[in-house]
């Protein structure tokens, strides 16, 4: 048997680390460079987790030694085993889990069941608020944002200050943190379910918590919080609650009227189905359902008020989604359980949300559409250009029924932007199964992400060129 009593477990962590080698090496499948850079700085993240692991049980084991050497001069001889087992065998148990962990993690983000596609609906959130930290998608079992602080180096530092720790009458504390854990990059993992990933009906609804990490990281609504001025203030949803619960469900709120901005009419849609098919139960988190969806309808009321000249999208997603809509606000009143007082706090709250987010610079549904409006005008001059090497993608403009009947009869993918097309395509997503609907949505995914990088590429060569 080997003089060192952790050989195996040493072993079996270098399995992990080459096991984290392979998956880095297999990111070069994934056809999105932005995707793959991700998952390469998480890969080396835990790869650093593994080595710090490796560092502290080869410093037990010279502790050990130390203290197996020391108590045979002291007459109570200890072998270097039952040294370990005694002093340090909670930290090399935790240890060997420890690296099982971030190896599983890592095989969840680079191999689970969330479409790489989703990827780009988030960055395209996170490009809106300039917000350019490293993130990555892990399949879960429920909703959860993650910093590598805290699933890496806050894991590890218990370990580590093990090394540090005196054991009174035997020997000093020796090795420092810095010695011990590797660097670790910064970035985030946002958890997701892999089947409700795949179902692009509910992407809105998973989408929206990307707005949470946004808010986690940038203080969006702090910042909204601080604007509010005269008679503008959070609303108090429940007077028998504190204000601290009252200004929770206030940030979930506040994170719904954010998405349905971003998002477009169908997010109520989304939200409702949802929510179908988990029942939702009201925590300090998360008000009652009433609240969220009354909140979001208040969108509906002013985009319908202010329709978007030249394109029918938003007046055929309101018809598709309104009547459902009012059908539950209509329950909500005759059930007493949304209030006269209640609809006034959160008119208020939809109001001062709005007039703020309206400052920020992102684009908004309304701002996308008319966007794509104003530049599908453009098209035909676009065709007439000599070189079409120095061309921006345009999208000839499209009304409603021709973009369903494009990806739904005719299997043609318009490289819309993905909130544009879902407020078109999920008006039929009853139409077809789950595995049908994401298939069409994913197709014309890749073809706006194709877009994307080639209007990106265009306007960083006009922009070199202007220098």
């Amino acid at each position: 048997m080997s003089t060192n009593p952790l050989r195996s477990t040493l072993e079996h962590i270098e399995e992990l680390e080459s096991e984290v080698d392979h998956a880095i090496l297999d990111l070069n499948q994934i056809p999105y460079p932005k995707v793959r850079h991700n998952l390469e700085v998480a890969g080396h993240n835990y790869r650093a987790g593994l080595v710090a692991i490796k560092n502290i049980l080869n410093k037990l084991v010279e502790r050990a030694t130390a203290v197996e050497e020391l108590s045979a001069l002291t007459g109570r001889k200890l072998t270097l085993h039952e040294a370990l087992r005694k002093y340090w065998g909670k930290e090399v148990n935790q240890s060997y889990l420890t690296a099982e962990r971030f190896t599983t993690n890592f095989r969840l983000e680079s191999q689970g069941g969330i479409p790489w596609e989703l990827y780009y609906m988030v960055l395209d959130i996170f490009d809106g608020f300039g917000f350019d930290e490293t993130f990555v998608f892990r399949e879960g079992s429920h909703f959860m944002n993650e910093t590598s602080e805290e699933t890496i180096s806050e894991v590890l530092d218990p370990l580590a200050k093990a090394l540090q720790e005196p054991i009174p009458g035997k020997i000093d504390g020796q090795a420092t943190r810095e010695e011990i854990i590797p660097p670790i990059s910064s970035a985030h993992a946002i958890s997701y379910i892999a089947g409700e990933a795949r179902n692009a009906v509910l992407w809105p609804v998973l989408v929206h918590e990307a707005f949470h990490l946004l808010d986690k990281r940038l203080g969006l609504f702090g910042k909204m919080e601080k604007s509010l001025a005269g008679t503008q203030r959070l609303p108090i949803l429940d007077k028998t609650k504190d204000a601290e619960v009252n200004r929770r469900w206030s940030r979930e709120i506040f994170q719904d009227i954010m998405a349905i901005h971003y998002f477009g009419p169908l997010y109520s849609h989304s939200l409702m189905r949802y929510f179908e098919r988990l029942p939702y139960i009201q925590t300090i988190e998360h008000p009652e359902m009433s609240s969220r969806l009354y909140a979001v309808s208040k969108y509906l009321e002013d985009i319908r008020d202010a329709p978007i000249s030249g394109s029918d999208i938003v007046v055929k997603a309101l018809r598709f989604c309104g009547p459902g809509l009012e059908a539950e606000m209509v329950k909500y009143r005759d059930s007493g359980e949304l209030t006269k007082e209640t609809r006034l706090e959160l008119d208020m709250f939809y109001r001062s949300v709005t007039s703020w987010l309206k400052l920020q610079k992102t684009t908004l549904f309304g701002d996308r559409l008319r966007q794509y409006v104003e530049e599908s005008e453009k098209a035909p001059q676009m065709a007439q250009l000599n070189n079409v090497d120095q061309v921006p993608f345009v999208d000839p403009l499209l009304n409603f029924d021709e973009v369903v009947d494009l990806v739904f009869r005719s299997g043609v993918y318009p490289p819309l932007h993905p909130t544009l097309l879902l407020n078109i395509i999920l008006s039929v997503s009853d139409q077809f199964s789950p595995p049908g609907f994401y298939d069409r949505f994913v197709e014309c995914m890749k073809k706006w992400c194709v877009k994307r990088a080639w209007n990106q590429a265009m306007a960083a060569s006009k922009n070199q060129e202007d220098k």
